[in-house]
């Protein structure tokens, strides 16, 4: 569900947004930073996991209507998604989007933390100096070098094979806020609009 402009613009948006007018989500009496993402994969994580910021309404939870059923976005196409790379073009990210002189050349990386919804939340680039780097870094490197048809998560299972890797995901983008299909799902359970805000930013009002 991407933003396509201000060129192209549909009547139900007019009315959508002239209904809404005015209407602001706040928490504590103070308007909220609002992140939302294309699809959670059934997990929501944590603003203070995935970007290290303390926003109370940006929690982990998972997206399910009242803890059943099946996951709210289960029918995005990004909900399960698999993509083989060769080791070599791996190779070759690393070496373009990290290295910086004779000290920065990375070899490999792993996963060295990750959230309760499974999301990789902090990453290892190993060489001559070992360096930290959070995993909303590593995944905006990764979507610039393989494209938004790549590895469209951090939230993933590595298979080895002898020359390539099979990645195997929940979910797109960083899982962190609304989820764009999720809301869709909702509003096809007969959920409102503030039901649904408030779902997803929990502990805020619409007003």
């Amino acid at each position: 569900m991407p933003f396509v402009g201000c060129g192209f613009n549909r009547e139900l948006v007019d009315i959508l947004t002239s209904m809404t007018k005015g209407h602001v989500i706040r928490y504590g009496g103070k308007p909220i930073m609002a992140r939302y993402h294309n699809t959670c994969g059934g997990k929501i994580s944590s603003a203070k996991d995935v970007y290290g910021v303390d926003e109370p309404y940006h929690i982990a939870q998972s997206d399910l209507l009242e803890g059943k059923g099946s996951e709210n976005c289960f029918h995005s196409p990004g909900f399960h998604w698999s993509i083989e790379l060769q080791k070599v073009d791996m190779l070759d990210f690393l070496s373009m989007s990290f290295a910086g002189g004779a000290e920065r050349i990375y070899n490999s990386w792993e996963p060295e933390k990750v959230d309760s919804s499974g999301r990789i939340y902090q990453v290892t680039l190993r060489g001559r100096i070992p360096k930290s780097i959070s995993g909303s870094e590593f995944h905006k490197n990764l979507m610039e070098y393989f494209g938004p048809n790549g590895i469209k998560s951090m939230k993933f299972t590595m298979e080895f094979l002898r020359r390539t890797i099979i990645f195997r995901g929940m979910g797109s983008g960083d899982g962190v806020g609304l989820c764009m299909y999720g809301a869709d799902g909702l509003a096809k359970k007969a959920q409102k609009y503030y039901d649904i805000l408030k779902f997803y930013y929990p502990g805020t009002e619409v007003k």
